[in-house]
This record gives C-alpha cells, sequence and structure tokens, in this order.
C-alpha cells in the first residue's frame, strides 16, 4: 500500500505516515517548494519508505509517478488542502478516481461544510453536487486554530472522501449536467427559470419537462432532479 501526501512541506505528518507505514510501503510525499525538498529527502534518508516528489499536485502525472515507483493501485490520499485551490485538487483527484480508495484531506471548515452537505439541503453548492456524484464525503472532525503555528483565521475539518464504484446518478452527457449544476449555483438567489436562461431557452423547457418547478433554486434540488433536468436538455439538444 501507498500513501500520496499532498503538501508534505517540512515533513511533519510525512513523518507519522513512514513510521506507521508496513514493511514495502511507499509514502509518495508531494511538495511543490523547492525549498523544502532537502528537509524531506533527510526524512528519507531516516525512512527509505519516503519518496519526495517536487511538483505542483496538479501536474502528476499519477499512473506514471505509481509506475515509476512500482506501486499497484489502489493508493491513499492525504493532505492539507489549501482553500483557494480545493476545488481543482478535488477535481483532479476525482479524475484519478481509479487509482485511490480513500483520501482524507482537511480544508478549510466552511469549504468542508459545503462538501459534506447533501446536494438539495441548505448550505450545499455546485461543488456539492461535483463531489457527491463522484464520490461519498464523511467528516471525521474539527480542528481549532491553536493547533497551528501561527494560528491561522479560519478553522479547519477534516473530511474522509471515497469514491463510489458508479456515480451516484445516471446522466447522458455528465459536462452537461455538471454546466447546468454550476449555472443553477451561479447566482444562488435566483429562481432557476432565471438562473438557467444563460443556457438557452431549451433549459427552461427542461426543467419543466423533468417536472421541477421553475421558481425553485438550486439548492433545493436534489442531485437526482439535477439529472433529470441535465438528461431533458440533452435529449432535447440530440433530436434531430
Amino acid at each position: 500500500m501507498a500513501t500520496l501526501e499532498i503538501g508534505a512541506g517540512r515533513g511533519a505528518l510525512t513523518r507519522h505516515l513512514a513510521a506507521a507505514a508496513p514493511e514495502n510501503a511507499r509514502v509518495l510525499a508531494v511538495e511543490v517548494d523547492y525549498d523544502l525538498i532537502p528537509g524531506l529527502e533527510s526524512l528519507a534518508a531516516e525512512h527509505p519508505c519516503v519518496r519526495p516528489v517536487q511538483s505542483d499536485v496538479l501536474d502528476i502525472d499519477l499512473p506514471a509517478l505509481l509506475t515509476a515507483d512500482d506501486v499497484a493501485p489502489p493508493i491513499r490520499v492525504v493532505g492539507n488542502v489549501p482553500y483557494n485551490i480545493t476545488t481543482p485538487i478535488l477535481t483532479w483527484l476525482l479524475a484519478h478516481a481509479s487509482y485511490w480508495d480513500r483520501a482524507i484531506v482537511m480544508t478549510q471548515k466552511e469549504v468542508a461544510d459545503r462538501l459534506a452537505t447533501t446536494p438539495g439541503t441548505a448550505g450545499c453548492g455546485s461543488i456539492s453536487v461535483f463531489v457527491h456524484y463522484h464520490a461519498t464525503v464523511k467528516r471525521l472532525f474539527d480542528v481549532g486554530v491553536g493547533a497551528f503555528t501561527p494560528r491561522p483565521r479560519v478553522r479547519s475539518s477534516v473530511i474522509e472522501i471515497t469514491p463510489r464504484e458508479a456515480p451516484a446518478v445516471d446522466v447522458a452527457d455528465p459536462d452537461l449536467f455538471f454546466t447546468v449544476t454550476r449555472q443553477a449555483f451561479q447566482q444562488r438567489r435566483k429562481m432557476l427559470r432565471g438562473a438557467l436562461r444563460p443556457l438557452g431557452a431549451d433549459a427552461s423547457l427542461a426543467v419543466e419537462g423533468a417536472g421541477i418547478d421553475p421558481t425553485r433554486r438550486g439548492e433545493t434540488l436534489s442531485i437526482e432532479e439535477f439529472a433529470a433536468i441535465a438528461n431533458c436538455l440533452h435529449d432535447a439538444r440530440t433530436v434531430t
């Protein structure tokens, strides 16, 4: 079993991962800051299971990395995910979901709240729909500001993400599905008939075709209702 650590930094977590790693395991410690790599290399000298990887995680060819280290998937993923790149990192992870089976990540508490919120309930957003389409999310615990030096201005939470064996809903065109969900949340206070207007008149017809009240707002729709709208819109656009 191998672990991919996103943002290894000075190796505080890396050291614990290495100490707990079973024989022949690997800890792929990814760190974008070149100046921090010597410290990780020193740690690797103490723990041969550690392999420092100097790269932005978003630039990593994960299949090639695993092949180069003779690592067979699935792997585990851990990391402290910065707020400003949470969505790109989650998108990257879920695009490689066939290579890992569990991710334990820490992010800003407000972001964790949204990720863990079930689509259709207050507080959800397009990222909630995106993640729940691909995976299940479980909140593990919150982390107080006193756990960090220096103390941050925001609270953090640790969540567990587990890829689904199959998407949560059946959609004819996933790209169209995510376009619909993003548009529905782009202006959260707008009703569906207004929020989806930029997608064309057929989008409003798709809402009605799905049997959904066009005066509802995006955050009230379940993932199944979003799928119904997207599939109706797909069918309308493929009719010749």
